[in-house]
């Protein structure tokens, strides 16, 4: 066994790849063809015999570098339709599996629009490099209203008042007309 020369196989993880789809030299066969090789293995069990008429098979563990995958960003599906409400953090807007926030606990700003953030996308840390730099736009909604104080004029005896507040979230208006007294 010390004098065998055993080969020092290099791949990139491809999802679903065999061992036995990859070539080994002559006199060695993997003895499991069915394992599916991942980064940080310690190598899979092959065989190994020169020729069958004059010797036995010798079991051997090859090395097997499995690098990690690289996602190609330009091919991502980015989620769209994302919003949140005004004022919560940045996780409480749920991404599809494989989709991170750069900064979770960032707090939404207190004005409805929307709103661009960071992310990464990596389904498989372990087989797949992490897709950095990611930009995908939040649409914050206001849900309960901030109003201002009441700004406006009260009824006098001849002329109706009118007060009005307004949400500094997202414009949104209430008015109060009070009737002329009379």
């Amino acid at each position: 066994v010390s004098e065998i020369d055993i080969p020092n196989i290099e791949v990139t993880y491809t999802r679903g790849q065999r061992l036995s789809s990859i070539a080994l030299p002559k006199g060695f066969a993997w003895v499991d063809g069915s394992i599916v090789p991942v980064v940080g293995n310690n190598g899979y069990s092959a065989t190994y015999n020169p020729d069958s008429s004059k010797y036995n098979p010798v079991t051997i563990t090859v090395p097997v570098t499995v690098k990690k995958a690289v996602v190609d960003s330009a091919s991502l599906s980015l989620p769209t339709g994302l919003s949140a409400v005004a004022g919560y953090e940045l996780s409480s807007v749920a991404l599809p599996n494989g989709y991170a926030w750069d900064k979770p606990t960032e707090k939404l700003p207190k004005k409805v629009g929307t709103y661009s953030y960071g992310a990464s996308y990596c389904l498989d840390e372990v087989n797949y490099e992490v897709v950095e730099d990611i930009t995908l736009s939040v649409e914050v909604v206001c849900k309960t209203h901030e109003f201002g104080g009441w700004q406006g004029s009260h009824a006098d005896c001849t002329n109706d008042g009118e007060q009005v507040r307004i949400c500094s979230i997202c414009g949104g208006r209430e008015k109060i007309v009070e009737p002329a007294i009379g």
